[in-house]
């Protein structure tokens, strides 16, 4: 009966060690969640022009925030698509907030860590102000994007 007992207690030492440690490693700060090479999770709904560049993304950090650059379809580096984007972490999840061009309009950006899928989405919209402060906001594009690799491309 001891010695059941006592190897219980080990594989029970065993299992939480394991837990915990495993826990730590797959911990990531909200940087390092949404870097890497990014590509659209399915194809497109938009066929819009402007929406080309962000079909394949490359993220990293750069300055106080992160920077996006196209990749091609021959998976060459494009243009760069955002620079500093400000990084948030809370209750909420993890995102980041910016500009980015959308054709020849720069729009207001967001991109949300997915928690659920691993994945991200990307919002451009525009923001028309009314009377009295009041405005409406619009959504341009919106896509989810699965990691796909190491992002390569570096801002120019």
């Amino acid at each position: 009966m001891a010695r059941h007992c006592n190897r219980s207690i080990a594989t029970a030492v065993a299992l939480l060690t394991v837990a915990l440690t495993t826990g730590t490693a797959f911990a990531k700060s909200g940087a390092e969640l949404l870097t890497g090479r990014w590509a659209l999770a399915q194809d497109s709904q938009t066929s819009a022009e402007q929406q080309k560049p962000y079909k394949t993304i490359d993220i990293q950090p750069c300055g106080d925030g992160l920077c996006g650059v196209s990749v091609t379809d021959k998976g060459d580096c494009g243009e760069t698509l955002f620079r500093d984007l400000t990084l948030h972490e809370g209750p909420l999840g993890t995102f980041a907030d910016g500009s980015g061009p959308w054709g020849k309009d720069m729009l207001d950006l967001r991109i949300v860590y997915l928690d659920e899928t691993a994945q991200i989405g990307l919002f451009l919209s525009s923001f028309t102000p009314g009377a009295n402060d009041e405005g409406t906001r619009s959504v341009e594009y919106h896509e989810t994007y699965q990691h796909s690799a190491e992002a390569t491309c570096k801002v120019k």
